[in-house]
């Protein structure tokens, strides 16, 4: 039998009687131990089993599983406090202690019907369905899972350990793929390694997944960077300039259009806003905030207004405006402020 006849075969004998189907379901577990989807029909039955369970039973369940991630989070606190420190080493431990007692643990690996994911906010979400079209059933984890990986990941990279910094990453992103923070980390191991294939796919697809604009900023660094080295230095300055557009702040962009002009000699001119479109449709790179980023954003803040949920709503119109500087936008926002300050007033 296929995985979907099996568990319709198991759900057809519950009774509406908690105790004696807990019991029942508990039996077929063990009845499908051993076979190929044990695995899909464990984690369904568990699934129907909370579902089914009494509300303080399922406070418990939940409060132990609240307990665990709260202990995940501690143990970042805690890298993170070494890390302040300078002493990498010692986060290096703690991370690979927790990661070790995630993974023996193995709640959320992919299985033949689900695959498990944590994104930070539903429009992560919604833009991992649009791009990646899953055809399994997307479940949401805890967003700490992608942190530890992140961070272990980051400490090993200082460490110079590349390799095995590579591989923790690779998990973290298949945690979450549209994480551009995982992304940037992984460019840089291709950057060291001087990668340049993997090291300009990977900054392409930060860019199409960005949605904000010092990330966009830093996308256009890191492509500029990578035509530095490849002594196309029209199209580095092009994008250095394009970059400060959106992160005006940033002191590597100027830094690298200084070393641009002590390479070439020739005094740097802002390219107009034309000449850089132009050169960017050219090399087939991305211009500006993906406009299905831009659109999702806008169709959130939207239903959470018509929702009045007003500080989602501001979130996401605040994303747009970051991205478009759009100046209705600046409008909406300033509405909902008006909202917010009325509503803490009563």
């Amino acid at each position: 039998m296929t995985f979907d006849e099996i568990m319709t075969e198991i759900t057809s004998g519950l009774k509406n009687e908690t105790k004696e189907d807990i019991q029942y379901l508990t039996d077929q577990m063990d009845k499908y131990k051993d076979h190929e989807y044990s695995k899909e029909i464990h984690r369904a039955i568990g699934r129907i089993i909370y579902e089914i369970c009494p509300d303080d039973m399922k406070s418990e369940l939940e409060k132990l599983l609240n307990n665990y991630n709260l202990g995940i989070e501690k143990t970042l606190e805690e890298a993170d406090f070494q890390m302040y420190k300078g002493n990498f080493v010692k986060a290096s431990q703690i991370m690979e202690s927790l990661i070790n007692n995630i993974e023996e643990r193995n709640w959320y690996q992919d299985d033949e019907k689900s695959e498990y994911r944590c994104f930070n906010n539903i429009l992560e979400k919604i833009l991992y369905n649009e791009i990646f079209n899953p055809t399994k059933d997307v479940r949401q984890i805890p967003e700490n899972y992608t942190d530890a990986y992140l961070k272990y990941g980051v400490i090993l990279f200082e460490l110079e350990n590349y390799k095995k910094s590579k591989e923790v990453l690779e998990k973290a992103n298949k945690y979450n793929p549209i994480n551009v923070r995982i992304l940037f980390e992984l460019s840089e191991i291709y950057k060291m390694n001087k990668n340049w294939e993997e090291y300009i796919k990977i900054n392409n697809k930060c860019l199409e997944y960005s949605y904000s604009s010092k990330d966009i900023a830093r996308c256009y660094r890191n492509i500029g960077f990578y035509y530095i080295e490849q002594n196309d230095f029209e199209t580095a300055t092009g994008l250095f300039y394009l970059s400060l557009d959106f992160d005006q702040e940033s002191k590597v962009a100027q830094s690298e259009l200084l070393y641009i002009f002590e390479k070439t000699g020739k005094k740097l001119k802002q390219p107009k806003f034309e000449e850089i479109e132009k050169l960017l449709e050219n090399k087939k790179i991305q211009m500006g905030a993906n406009h299905l980023v831009i659109s999702i954003a806008h169709y959130i803040g939207k239903e959470a207004l018509k929702n009045k949920d007003v500080y989602m709503s501001k979130y996401f119109t605040e994303i747009v405006y970051d991205l478009t500087k759009d100046e209705d936008f600046k409008k909406i926002i300033d509405d909902l402020n008006k909202i917010i300050m009325e509503m803490k007033q009563e």
